[in-house]
């Protein structure tokens, strides 16, 4: 299944901890968070089936290109190699589906992913079960 996401994609932030007395809390960053709640929802209203095999996932994350950058260079992005880390945005765009289209991230035997520049900031996720 293909799914396409018109989202910007967030990376996974750095946990945030705070003490309660005797005991220590540990939670995401509001960031992050949003996001999750975001995607989730986008995928919800895709309708997905939830899967329990074993899965190969595609990502494809297309980031916004800076206005700083010249019209020439826009025209022609090169591959993105900065911030934000791509296992970073993998890890919080797993996590969101997670109960949406596959029962626990652990069922993900093969992913590919990578991130461009792009106009229109989204994501494009393709699942595929693999056979046992």
């Amino acid at each position: 299944m293909r799914y396409t996401f018109g989202i910007t994609p967030v990376p996974q932030g750095r946990p945030r901890f705070v003490k309660r007395g005797a005991f220590v809390q540990t939670y995401d960053p509001k960031t992050s968070k949003e996001f999750k709640q975001t995607l989730k929802k986008l995928a919800v209203q895709q309708s997905p089936t939830l899967s329990e095999s074993a899965l190969e996932v595609s990502i494809v994350f297309y980031m916004s290109i800076p206005k700083s950058k010249p019209k020439k260079w826009r025209e022609h992005p090169p591959a993105h190699c900065s911030k934000p880390d791509t296992d970073n945005l993998v890890k919080s765009t797993l996590d969101a589906l997670t109960g949406v289209l596959w029962k626990d991230d652990s069922q993900i035997c093969t992913l590919h992913a990578h991130k461009e520049y792009s106009c229109d900031p989204r994501i494009e996720l393709e699942v595929t079960e693999v056979d046992s």
